[in-house]
C-alpha cells in the first residue's frame, strides 16, 4: 500500500528516502510521520528499539 493510503487509515508512517528533495517532500506533504535516510543511518535499529516494536523472534531479522 501507498504511504498516503496507510496514513489516511491512521497508520504511523515511516518513509526511507535517499535524496534530500524526496525527504523534504515526504515531510512537508504530511504523508510521513518519520523520514529516514537509509544511506546515512541504520533504519532497522530505530524500528526494533521502539517501545511499540514486537519482540524479536528467531525467524526475524531483528538484532539479538
Amino acid at each position: 500500500m501507498d504511504a498516503a493510503v496507510l496514513k489516511g487509515m491512521g497508520v504511523t508512517t515511516i518513509v526511507s528516502e535517499l535524496t534530500q528533495a524526496r525527504k523534504e517532500k515526504a515531510a512537508s506533504s504530511g504523508v510521513a510521520d518519520h523520514v529516514l535516510d537509509s544511506g546515512r543511518e541504520d533504519v532497522q535499529a530505530p524500528c526494533w528499539n521502539s517501545p511499540a516494536a514486537p519482540a524479536p523472534t528467531s525467524r526475524s531479522n531483528a538484532p539479538a
